[in-house]
């Protein structure tokens, strides 16, 4: 099998299993963002973070990718956008990052998508 076929097979299979897990979102460098978390600790004082999974499904390594994290209210709006960068992704492998939210009303979920 050749490496394009390879690539767009585990391409459509990882978005696959991530939409069915609820957080998929493929950028048009070839990183898909396979999961995505919100943290919230017992402490209403302490910040929430967004923790994911980046995924290179390219044949290059790629380079300063940025996440951008909404974390919304419990309708869905947007309370506040945050952004993380990730240095480096190897082909191939995953990198895990996270961003915080310091602000108030506490966050009732997170989206994040690669761009």
């Amino acid at each position: 099998m050749s490496k394009v076929m390879t690539k767009a097979l585990l391409s459509v299979m990882l978005l696959a299993g991530a939409v069915t897990g609820g957080a998929a979102s493929p950028a048009a460098d070839g990183t898909i963002l396979v999961e995505t978390e919100l943290a919230v600790p017992s402490d209403s004082h302490e910040p929430q973070r967004a923790l994911m999974v980046l995924r290179n499904l390219a044949l290059d390594r790629i380079r300063d990718v940025i996440v951008l994290c909404d974390f919304t209210r419990p309708d869905g709006s947007v309370l506040e956008t945050t952004t993380v960068s990730v240095g480096a992704i190897p082909v191939g492998e995953e990198v895990r990052a996270k961003t915080t939210y310091y602000g108030w009303p506490r966050a009732a979920g997170v989206r994040c998508r690669a761009s």
